[in-house]
């Protein structure tokens, strides 16, 4: 295995992290902070989902890509 363009100081959670906090604000910016809309876009079940994740990632609401 070539691990010479593998940055291993980067973290898998923390690289999960920022990758929900960017798709969570462009969901919420695309759809003009409508949270039921924002999640059926990203594939979640419900805006209650939306919330839990939004806390979990500390998105506060959209921001402009």
């Amino acid at each position: 295995m070539n691990t010479e363009n593998f940055n291993i100081a980067v973290s898998l959670p923390e690289e999960i992290g920022r990758l929900a906090h960017n798709r969570i604000t462009h969901a919420l910016y695309v759809t003009h902070g409508n949270k039921t809309k924002a999640a059926k876009l990203l594939g979640l079940p419900s805006y209650q989902t939306l919330t839990n994740w939004m806390e979990k990632y500390g998105v506060t609401g959209p921001v402009e890509p």
